[in-house]
């Protein structure tokens, strides 16, 4: 079990998840703050992805900045994948599992126009990794498995 973070900026609280803008975000708040205080923020608000463009994410990631979450490289997306639903890494985990529940839930790409709306700016990129085209039908339905609680707040956001 993890115990969600928030990063704080003025009065709203914008939970922390791996490779949904977390270092962007981090950019222009006012610090992090642990799971103790996410009862004490009025304005909750969190960013998700299409769980599988987050793996993508990852997977660029990973190769493009080795060391930063993992010691090397990994050369091929199946690879990857076994890495991924074998692991603890906590980049890995589904998104919804960093949620502690009342966030207003967001897509990721509606990021800037958030942002704008509740704290007047929209913030630097930070780390935008190269897009590439990725097969990515290897063990698909084992990722939908573990992911199936993404792709279903996916779904409920998006549609």
């Amino acid at each position: 079990m993890i115990k969600p973070c928030f990063y704080k900026i003025g009065d709203l609280g914008i939970t922390n998840i791996p490779k949904c803008g977390s270092q962007t975000v981090e950019g222009v708040s006012d610090g992090l703050l642990d799971s103790q205080y996410g009862d004490k923020i009025n304005n909750l608000i969190a960013f998700i992805r299409d769980p599988f463009e987050r793996l993508k994410s990852l997977y660029r990631f990973i190769n493009e900045y080795p060391g930063k979450i993992i010691k090397h490289p990994i050369p091929t997306w199946d690879l990857f994948v076994e890495w991924v639903l074998t692991t603890d890494d906590y980049h890995v985990l589904p998104q919804s599992d960093f949620l502690i529940g009342g966030e207003i839930i967001y897509p990721l790409s509606k990021m800037d126009e958030v942002l704008l709306d509740l704290i007047g700016k929209i913030p630097e990129r930070k780390h935008q990794t190269n897009r590439i085209v990725l097969d990515t039908n290897y063990r698909q339905c084992d990722l939908k498995q573990k992911y199936k609680s993404d792709i279903d707040l996916w779904q409920q956001i998006t549609l």
